[in-house]
């Protein structure tokens, strides 16, 4: 490896535990990543961490992101079980990236009830993507008539 890493985690307490996993379980030596919070990460295209719910062992550690790529805002939600904390950096011409389950759990986002809200939101100008698709197919179906996208995978 060439050229150290930068790891950055969304809160101290998530870069402790960072650490812990790298150094003491994964083995990783301490010259192959740098690691920031976000709150250190000093980039054009980095807004915030954004902080979420998701699963009750992990109060308090999940985030989604703010960014601003080549212009755009974008806002990426990462594993949620709502879209709450994110609504007020939507606006028109943003870009949402955001996850979409077929099955339901109090974890993610249940696509049947979220529909109504993500295609609101897409009549409203923001370009939404979904990622996250425990079933691709139904999902691909439950979306055809709208102006939802499958986020692309490269």
């Amino acid at each position: 490896m060439k050229k150290k890493v930068t790891i950055v985690a969304p809160s101290e307490e998530v870069k402790d535990d960072l650490l812990l996993l790298l150094m003491r379980i994964e083995g990783c030596e301490q010259e192959w990543f740098n690691i920031v919070t976000a709150d250190e990460l000093d980039r054009k295209w980095f807004i915030a961490a954004v902080p979420t719910p998701h699963v009750k062992p992990l109060e308090g550690k999940c985030f989604g992101y703010h960014l601003n790529i080549r212009g755009n805002n974008v806002v990426y939600t990462g594993d949620t079980a709502t879209l709450e904390p994110f609504k007020p950096l939507l606006k028109n011409g943003s870009f949402l990236y955001t996850e979409a389950a077929f099955y339901k759990s109090e974890v993610h986002l249940y696509l049947k009830d979220m529909l109504p809200e993500f295609i609101r939101l897409s009549d409203s100008g923001v370009h939404v993507y979904l990622m996250h698709l425990d079933v691709e197919d139904e999902i691909k179906r439950m979306i055809s008539d709208t102006t939802l996208k499958l986020a692309r995978l490269y």
